[in-house]
C-alpha cells in the first residue's frame, strides 16, 4: 500500500504563491483550460463567505477538473484545501499538490484520519474544503458516491449548506466541444 497511509493537509504559503503565479501556463498545458469565468453575482456571493467555511463540491467529468477551484481559490484570493484520492498524492507532483493544499482520503472505505482532518479544517479552522463526490472522473460508468466528508460534514453544519455551482455548466476549456447541459 502507501507509506504513510494517510497524507495530512498542509498550507505552504511560498507553494501556493508559485502556483498561483503559474496557473496559467499549467492549466493551459496540461488541461487546455485558458481561462476559468465566474459571473459576478456568484463570485459576490463566494466573496460573502470568505470569513465562513465551506465545502465546495464541484463536478469531476474529466481529470482536469481540479484546475478549475484552484483558479477559484487564486480569484478569490484565498487558499483552499482538496480531497484528493491517496493514489494521486504520490511523487514530486503529489507532493506540490499535498502543499498547496490537497490531502488523502482512501476511496471505498470509512477514511477515519481523512475524516478527522476534514472536519478539523471546517469546525476549528473556518476553512474551504473542496470535495469532488463522484469520488473520480466520471467517464461512461456510474457509481454512486460513498461515504465520505459530505455527511459528516453536514451533519454538524451549523448554518446554511450551500452547493457550489457545477464548474463545467459555465466554463469550457478552450476548444472543447459543448457539453449537453451547457
Amino acid at each position: 500500500m502507501f507509506n504513510p497511509m494517510f497524507v495530512p493537509p498542509r498550507h505552504n504559503p511560498g507553494m501556493i504563491r508559485l502556483a498561483n503565479l503559474t496557473l496559467p501556463l499549467l492549466a493551459h498545458f496540461m488541461g487546455n483550460i485558458r481561462d476559468v469565468q465566474i459571473p459576478d453575482e456568484e463570485f459576490a456571493h463566494l466573496e460573502a463567505l470568505r470569513d465562513e467555511r465551506a465545502i465546495l463540491t464541484p463536478n469531476h467529468p474529466t481529470g482536469n477538473d481540479p484546475f478549475v477551484p484552484f483558479f477559484l481559490s487564486r480569484k478569490l484570493r484565498q487558499p483552499f484545501h482538496y480531497l484528493a484520492a491517496r493514489e494521486i498524492l504520490v511523487g514530486f507532483k503529489g507532493w506540490v499538490m499535498n502543499q498547496v493544499g490537497a490531502y488523502s482520503v482512501i476511496r471505498g472505505i470509512a477514511d477515519r484520519p481523512s475524516l478527522r482532518a476534514t472536519r478539523a479544517l471546517l469546525a476549528e479552522q473556518d476553512r474551504k474544503v473542496v470535495i469532488f463526490p463522484e469520488v473520480a472522473p466520471a467517464r461512461h460508468r456510474e457509481r454512486p458516491a460513498g461515504p465520505g466528508a459530505c455527511p459528516e460534514a453536514s451533519d454538524r453544519a451549523q448554518g446554511d449548506l450551500l452547493p457550489a455551482p457545477p464548474p463545467h455548466r459555465r466554463t469550457r476549456a478552450a476548444g472543447a466541444r459543448a457539453r449537453p447541459w451547457d
